[in-house]
């Protein structure tokens, strides 16, 4: 071929690539999400609709109370993290990530959106990460936002920063911190922030005399719930505080309590793969499969 019509070809090949990388993303079918679509009505024509604000109220209606990562709710999700829009792109990876499904930093987007839409990360920028590094010094709930992303991106350079989190007044920051240091593959630093909100927290609840002042049910539950990401021991020992807990609620008349115990019972079924409908049911099962509770405790103070 001469030379000239080869440069040729090799220009309409790569134009022809170019244009391919630039199309716009298949338009997504109840038929490629059944189960999902099933959850909101319009779903074909929200999901594919114009405007970014539909499709992340699409977003957040199929994943409202579904905290079971089945194969096909996590293959949608991973689908909405090519959503055209940031914001939309982000919400599916924070319930990815909600939801305990691991997502490869070779498989994040280049630009999504953080912990909220505001908080635009640029994995290309190399501002991106001194800056969420600089934010973890905040006093403020902007260093939750901060850890929450460098665990998604594994930077295990920041870990000494995520460790010093854990003097954080912020309940969230310090939840954040403990969720981080886990993503980037350090359990010990995660330990003691994860035992000291356990611990704290069903002390609140224990004594009638107590104080409900400071109580958070729900940084109580992920934390038994992060705890057991420890391992196995660690396993059956969060899995018995997170039943703790829900008696706890149960048992409680503070509004707030009450308002979040369907999402710990809901959680608590996502671990275990069965629904309990009372803390003494739970208990129960908990005595058949490991024992009687009690056995596996959190170190002293």
């Amino acid at each position: 071929m001469p030379r000239f019509r080869l440069a040729l070809a090799l220009l309409l090949l790569g134009t022809a690539f170019a244009a391919g990388a630039d199309e716009p993303l298949p338009h997504i079918r109840s038929g490629d999400f059944p189960s999902v679509s099933k959850r909101a009505a319009f779903f074909e024509e929200r999901v594919n609709a114009a405007e970014a604000e539909v499709r992340k109220r699409l977003l957040l209606e199929v994943g409202y109370f579904f905290d079971i990562p089945d194969p096909e709710y996590t293959a949608f999700l991973r689908r909405m993290m090519r959503d055209p829009d940031p914001a939309v792109r982000g919400r599916a990876i924070l319930k990815l990530h909600d939801l305990w499904v691991p997502v490869e930093v070779k498989d994040l987007p280049q630009t999504f959106a953080g912990y909220h839409d505001g908080q635009l990360i640029d994995r290309e920028d190399t501002r991106t990460v001194p800056g969420l590094v600089a934010a973890c010094h905040a006093r403020s709930a902007e260093a939750g936002y901060a850890a929450y992303v460098l665990g998604l991106l594994r930077h295990k350079a920041a870990v000494p920063e995520l460790r010093k989190l854990a003097a954080h007044e912020n309940i969230f920051v310090r939840y954040a911190a403990a969720r981080a240091l886990l993503d980037c593959g350090d359990k010990e630093g995660a330990r003691p922030i994860l035992e000291k909100v356990i611990r704290s927290q069903l002390a609140l609840y224990a004594s009638p005399a107590v104080d409900p002042e400071g109580r958070e049910p729900y940084y109580a539950a992920v934390s038994c719930r992060a705890f057991m990401e420890l391992g196995s021991a660690e396993k059956k020992v969060g899995l018995e505080k997170l039943i703790a807990l829900a008696g706890y609620l149960e048992r409680s008349a503070g509004v707030n309590d009450q308002a979040h115990l369907p999402a710990v019972r809901q959680l608590l079924a996502a671990v275990t793969g069965r629904y309990f409908l009372s803390g003494a049911e739970a208990r129960k099962w908990y005595e058949q499969e490991y024992g009687r509770p009690g056995v596996g405790v959190l170190p002293p103070p």
